[in-house]
């Protein structure tokens, strides 16, 4: 066989070697592929239990903290309920009026354990983030932006503002008579 041929045949067997060991090596990461696949799909499907896990962990705690605190505000309701149905018969209005201040002070006892406060207001400077001003009043006795005056106690839980205080707001006049204006 002359050189040439020689030369051919090896370079074709060298290809198809090369070939086989390509197609071998696609085989390979094919089945890897497949492996990563199952694998995604695995984790995927854990990562769905587990968000269902947890929202039903977090429906879970609610339920939990809301009858906890329904347990904490019947005991007062029934209370005051009681405190009604006496007074309709034969009522002492000194030991009903104990009886309510009683009954408010359970209640602002529950507040106070789950957290919430009042926002003080009456003779504070007014603030947006904690006060409602529904009035503005003229006076010479106080600074301006002073709150007069707390019409409806706010609150909050932590730092969150539940409910702002509705207040009455200082604004002082000027020698001419109008409302002076500190924007």
């Amino acid at each position: 066989m002359p050189k040439k041929e020689e030369d051919y045949e090896d370079k074709i067997k060298q290809l198809e070697e090369s070939l086989e060991e390509s197609r071998r090596l696609l085989e390979q990461e094919k089945k890897n592929a497949e492996g990563y696949l199952t694998k995604l799909k695995y984790l995927q499907a854990e990562f769905e239990n587990m968000k269902k896990r947890m929202i039903k962990d977090i429906e879970n705690s609610r339920l939990q903290y809301t009858c906890k605190l329904i347990g904490k505000i019947i005991t007062p309701i029934e209370e005051l309920e009681l405190a009604l149905a006496s007074c309709k018969e034969n009522c002492d209005m000194n030991k009903f009026i104990e009886g309510i201040k009683m009954i408010n002070l359970k209640f602002k006892n529950i507040l106070t354990e789950e957290g919430v406060t009042e926002i003080e207001a009456e003779g504070r400077i007014f603030d947006p983030a904690f006060h409602e001003a529904v009035q503005f009043q003229e006076s010479k006795e106080h600074p301006d932006n002073y709150v007069i005056r707390e019409l409806r106690k706010g609150y909050r839980l932590n730092e969150h503002v539940i409910r702002p205080s509705m207040v009455i707001v200082c604004k002082n006049i000027n020698v001419e008579g109008e409302v002076k204006n500190n924007g």
